[in-house]
């Protein structure tokens, strides 16, 4: 910390607070910590800061706290230990790793969701060599890590062997060639709304194992069994559970949702299909509609999940009339 004051010649308060804003940019626009997608302007905008970006940009690189990447230019030193619930949370759900590589912490995931990411990131990984599970593809070339509580290395001349070669790859605006933009949320829930379909990325949430009871007389234990269905109401079932899937992701990845806190909970999410029930049109669809509206009206969510039901219903309403 202290080196990064010295570079930017600021008092402690304010570099704890470009720190801070630092963080909160990542966990808006780039929750993986590849900050280097943005370029050195944008994100000294993102950081409201008013001086040059690219000494700003230089001294953040210098002092440790970002990292020179082949792939993203940049990214946040140490990220997964910065980064609050809700991001892990957000990429353990996309099934997405951090740009270092590591694996993002899944314990507060509900159950059925837990256990999928278990699976997933169990065959998607391989120890290294610190216990962490990091992708094979991912792995970059090691850098000393900082040795006291405050994030910065001992010795500044041991963080990059050439520092020269750092501020260049820290100034420098253009990263390597990356594919083209994702298309817009909404036009993704439309599209896969008139399929029938959800969008490839989601991952309908697997159902519970059978809970386990004491036997009445060997006092062990035994499975119960699973309720039958009929083919009619287990595709009814599935039906409804992939409808709360769309549901659920559509509502995370309106724009805007990103600062309301945690995901939707159920209730949120069966009073939206409700309200999209018993319609000329299948629930996935209306309410593709009915976000896609809301998002071209520049609708902003306020401080709740509840928000949703509410201008949705109101939406709806004007359609209907």
């Amino acid at each position: 910390m202290k080196r990064l004051q010295r570079r930017l010649n600021m008092p402690l308060w304010q570099a704890v607070g470009l720190l801070e804003a630092l963080w909160n940019l990542a966990a808006r626009q780039c929750p993986q910590g590849d900050i280097g997608r943005l370029s050195n302007e944008d994100i000294a905008v993102g950081l409201e800061y008013a001086g040059d970006e690219n000494l700003m940009v230089e001294a953040l690189c210098g002092s440790g706290w970002l990292d020179p990447d082949e792939n993203s230019r940049l990214i946040i030193h140490d990220w997964h230990d910065h980064a609050d619930d809700a991001v892990h949370m957000k990429l353990a759900r996309a099934r997405l790793f951090f740009a270092d590589g590591r694996t993002p912490k899944f314990g507060r995931l509900p159950t059925h969701e837990r256990r999928a990411a278990e699976q997933f990131y169990a065959e998607s990984t391989t120890p290294p060599d610190n216990g962490s599970p990091v992708q094979e593809s991912l792995i970059t070339e090691d850098v000393e890590k900082p040795d006291n509580s405050y994030g910065v290395p001992t010795n500044p001349e041991t963080v990059h062997t050439d520092q020269e070669n750092v501020s260049t790859a820290c100034i420098r605006r253009a990263g390597p060639p990356r594919p083209a933009p994702p298309r817009p949320v909404i036009e993704v829930l439309s599209t896969a709304a008139k399929g029938g379909t959800t969008p490839k990325n989601f991952s309908p949430p697997i159902e519970p194992k059978p809970l386990m009871e004491p036997a009445p007389k060997t006092g062990g234990l035994k499975a119960v069994p699973k309720p039958h269905r009929s083919p009619t109401a287990e595709a009814d079932f599935e039906r409804e559970r992939e409808l709360r899937e769309f549901a659920r992701v559509a509502l995370e990845t309106y724009p805007g949702a990103q600062v309301l806190f945690g995901p939707p909970d159920e209730v949120v999410i069966g009073k939206c299909l409700a309200l999209c029930r018993n319609r000329s049109l299948p629930e996935n669809e209306v309410l593709a509609m009915a976000l896609r509206s809301m998002a071209h009206a520049h609708k902003k969510p306020s401080s709740s999940w509840m928000w949703f039901p509410t201008v949705i219903e109101k939406y709806l309403g004007r359609m209907a009339s």
